[in-house]
């Protein structure tokens, strides 16, 4: 399958449906509960384990250890929760963030997505750091309606 073919496909039914029940409908309802680091890390788990027939798929994925990609994935959630607060809530950016990490999976050799990962975890702690965990962001407010958890544009 070509790279272009994969990224339209992605696009269309991964990346675009699950963003828009991870960070269009879950995200802005755990945020109104909870820290964004910890509505992130709740959001990562369940993420992380929605991928986990993959492993048994043959699709690749099983030379890759679990471990290791459930903390790339709870290390990208916590990226693209930080892209989400600070675009009010664009699926568009998030779906953006979304596709590089498939494509990323499915262009990188087994050694290569270790040194990717460990940039992803290196950048996760950088945005923690600079933008607090509580909102993940510098705005005095989330854009999140308290009253029905969805992002205010």
């Amino acid at each position: 399958m070509s790279m272009l073919a994969l990224l339209i496909i992605s696009t269309i039914t991964g990346a675009t449906g699950e963003e828009l029940g991870w960070r269009g409908f879950a995200l802005p309802r755990l945020q109104m509960k909870m820290s964004a680091l910890c509505a992130s890390l709740v959001l990562g788990v369940i993420w992380t384990m929605w991928h986990l027939p993959m492993w048994f798929a043959g699709l690749g994925y099983e030379k890759i250890p679990f471990a290791a990609y459930a903390i790339l994935v709870m290390s990208y959630t916590v990226i693209i929760t930080w892209a989400c607060n600070n675009s009010r809530g664009s699926m568009v950016i998030v779906t953006l963030f979304h596709l590089m990490m498939n494509v990323a999976m499915n262009i990188l050799e087994v050694q290569a997505f270790f040194v990717y990962a460990l940039l992803v975890l290196v950048i996760t702690v950088l945005v923690v750091s600079l933008y607090g965990p509580s909102k993940l962001s510098k705005a005095a407010e989330l854009p999140i309606d308290k009253d029905t958890g969805e992002w205010v544009n």
